[in-house]
């Protein structure tokens, strides 16, 4: 079963951070089955280690065009949007944490798709918004 989704039709207007969100998409899909077939605790952390990085990747280059094009009128916005982001890599480094140290996957295959769900309504909601107001920028 596949517990992994996105809003397929949402394409941001800045091709490095869509192409980013379908890579990050396609990560947790292979996460999730990897997870479903039982794979090593070492293979689950590795595999979430990975998603974690590109996160930060991905955030650290969302912050660079709010950086760029957002103005002091858009605080509500920003302030969400950072507090989603370091929401989502905290709750991510706890489980990986969980992982290791109790050496099974169990248990915290529901917060990993929370993350999953997580990032994909960052994308519907927050990143949609962003992308709103970029263009309206421009």
């Amino acid at each position: 079963m596949n517990h992994v989704i996105i809003n397929s039709d949402f394409v941001f207007p800045n091709p490095e951070i869509d192409a980013q969100h379908k890579e990050i998409y396609l990560l947790s899909k292979n996460i999730d089955s990897i997870i479903n077939a039982n794979s090593s605790t070492d293979k689950v952390v590795e595999s979430l280690k990975a998603y974690y990085q590109k996160l930060q990747i991905h955030f650290d280059a969302e912050d660079a065009l709010i950086d760029q094009f957002l103005t002091d009128q858009d605080n509500k916005h920003i302030y969400l949007h950072r507090s989603s982001h370091q929401d989502i890599l905290s709750q991510m480094a706890k489980v990986i944490s969980n992982i290791e140290r109790d050496k099974t996957v169990l248990g915290n295959v529901f917060s990993i798709r929370n993350i999953f769900f997580r990032f994909n309504y960052d994308v519907v909601f927050y990143d949609e918004q962003l992308a709103s107001l970029l263009e309206a920028r421009s």
